[in-house]
């Protein structure tokens, strides 16, 4: 009898392990980004100011993207970028990724932020974004944002 209570308990306690912990797991495996090294790009398509580099400049960055394989939400490092150096990114259901980077300075008119949207289009990804930050033009402060296309591509490693 002893035994079988133990074996009966063993069992309980391998499917009570086995069930999912609520707030734990993830709605889905993502297969759309995965960790390694990457070129970010930005091609400015526009900027209220006109305090920017002009319509079509291109800036590239190499881009370190880190976390888990298959979850929704990663780190993107900008290895080459004292402005904007460290993103959060956020794989939607439908593939779709984005990026967010906020950054408080000191001051009121210190805050920046840049965000951007993309989706996989064949061995890269492509999208939009903006950035906005606060500008002295003509002695008045203004919030100033800047518009750009988006190319993410992985490295080949092999």
């Amino acid at each position: 009898m002893f035994r079988r209570l133990s074996l009966l308990l063993a069992t309980l306690a391998a499917l009570l392990t086995a069930l999912p912990t609520p707030g734990l797991t993830q709605d889905f495996e993502q297969e759309v980004l995965g960790p390694g090294l990457y070129i970010f790009q930005t091609r400015v398509r526009g900027a209220t100011c006109n305090d920017d580099f002009r319509t079509g400049y291109v800036t590239s960055f190499f881009a370190s993207v880190d976390g888990v394989p298959g979850e929704r939400s990663m780190q993107m490092t900008l290895l080459n970028s004292p402005y904007w150096p460290t993103w959060q990114l956020k794989i939607d259901p439908d593939g779709q990724i984005a990026g967010i980077i906020k950054i408080d300075g000191d001051g009121p008119r210190a805050s920046r932020e840049s965000r951007f949207s993309a989706k996989k289009d064949s061995n890269r990804f492509t999208g939009v974004g903006s950035r906005s930050y606060w500008s002295q033009i003509s002695g008045q402060w203004r919030r100033c944002t800047v518009h750009f296309d988006v190319l993410l591509r992985r490295f080949d490693v092999n």
